[in-house]
């Protein structure tokens, strides 16, 4: 948590910077209430982003386990994990409502694998249930994937029962997460449960039944991550079928230059001897693969569980900025996630776009801004009420641009994308 807050104040001085230069800018080129407004929409991303790093939250502990009564009383033993002001074993839960994810094992792994996502989801306000179940040689993987779904339902009615641990503190939006033969589970509990807010997986393996196919009915925001050096479940096998499936209008495929299949957990013998088996050449450490996993999951969560606009901003940025893996990202985002704007709907899509963006929604006329990393207004556009428009921007050099709707009635709203 300190490094992400060192992280933020930088990125908090650089910002500042730019909106020095931006308020010179407009002082001597147009003292506009456009100029104020995209001040205050930065301002607010910088000072927002640093507030949401404070104050972690200690791992508080309890097994469990559920009874799903339309599979014949199938048992499901959990390990659940969650925000605590003091650590330890059943202890209270923190004052708060938390969304909730559920995590799928790797093939023949258990769930003391994977300390490494207690301690990195507990502190910022997850519960983790790690699903202890297909631990033997021939798992059901349908089976995993109805467990994965099912403890996030059980986790929502324990949060409305009185008597239970969690009355009150589990909040109304979930993720469903799986590593290996998890992740796949995970895909098939993503396609079978609408009420999944979102899903992320780790070097997810196909499935039987197929997560390639079952994608095909994920709608649901889907984040895959890939080892670039995987053996045992390599990208082009698996994890990118499964991307090229999805259903989703926002998925996003994250591979890890030098990474492999076990890394995402923490060191397990018999995962290392199957991955040792084929022999890949790794080229980052466990410990450099799963802060650069986590330094994207975590604000990915953030802005889907938590509606925190500027962790989108750090989600993206980081994609484009970084040096340590490749990715793909398709994402058409409904809503204003740097403003407000009446209430009003704004759709832009491609995110990354290349030569032009379709823009559509508004319930009065707005003028789109276009803002250059610099602070520069490089184009305007006018979009009357109701509109649908295809803005060509063939014209601008690659990189990230602020894209800034100022609405007729004062409202204003903001997204940020790249040309690429």
């Amino acid at each position: 948590m300190v490094k992400g807050s060192v992280v933020l104040c930088l990125n908090c001085y650089f910002i500042v910077g730019l909106i020095l230069f931006i308020m010179k800018e407009f002082n001597m080129k147009r003292t506009s209430v456009r100029g104020l407004l995209l001040i205050a929409l930065i301002s607010a991303f910088a000072c927002g982003g640093i507030r949401a790093s404070a104050q972690p939250y200690q791992a508080g502990h309890v097994s469990m386990v559920f009874t799903d009564d339309d599979r014949n009383g199938r048992q499901i033993p959990v390990e659940v994990y969650y925000p605590a002001e003091q650590g330890g074993e059943e202890v209270p839960v923190a004052p708060g409502e938390f969304p909730v994810l559920s995590l799928g094992h790797g093939f023949l792994m258990d769930v003391g694998s994977y300390s490494n996502f207690t301690d990195i989801l507990i502190p910022p306000g997850y519960i983790l249930v790690l699903v202890d179940t297909e631990t033997g040689i021939a798992p059901g993987h349908e089976d995993f994937g109805l467990d994965l779904s099912f403890v996030l339902r059980a986790m929502r009615d324990e949060g409305l029962d009185p008597a239970s641990l969690f009355f009150g503190s589990v909040s109304g939006r979930s993720g469903v997460m799986g590593h290996s033969m998890g992740g796949g589970a995970s895909m098939l509990a993503a396609a079978g449960d609408t009420s999944i807010t979102v899903v992320a997986n780790f070097a997810a393996a196909n499935t039987m039944p197929s997560a390639v196919s079952a994608s095909a009915n994920i709608q649901q925001p889907t984040l895959l991550f890939a080892g670039s050096e995987d053996c045992v479940t390599p990208p082009s096998m698996h994890q990118l079928l499964m991307y090229d499936s999805l259903a989703s209008t926002c998925k996003t495929f994250i591979s890890i230059n030098g990474g492999g299949h076990c890394y995402f957990a923490d060191y397990n013998f018999l995962c290392t001897l199957g991955e040792n088996s084929c022999a890949p050449v790794l080229t980052v450490t466990r410990e450099e693969q799963q802060e650069i996993t986590f330094g994207f999951l975590l604000p990915w969560l953030d802005h889907f569980l938590k509606d925190d606009p500027a962790a989108w901003n750090i989600f993206t940025d980081s994609l484009y900025a970084s040096g340590k893996i490749s990715y793909l990202h398709d994402c058409s985002l409904t809503g204003l996630p740097e403003g407000e704007s009446g209430g009003a709907e704004i759709r832009i899509y491609p995110l990354p776009f290349r030569d032009k963006l379709i823009i559509e929604g508004g319930e009065s006329m707005h003028v789109l801004m276009i803002i250059d990393q610099t602070g520069r207004e490089v184009a305007s556009f006018s979009l009357p009420a109701g509109y649908s428009r295809h803005v060509s921007l063939g014209f601008l050099r690659p990189g990230i641009y602020h894209l800034l709707f100022l609405g007729a009635d004062g409202n204003s709203s903001s997204f940020k994308g790249m040309k690429i």
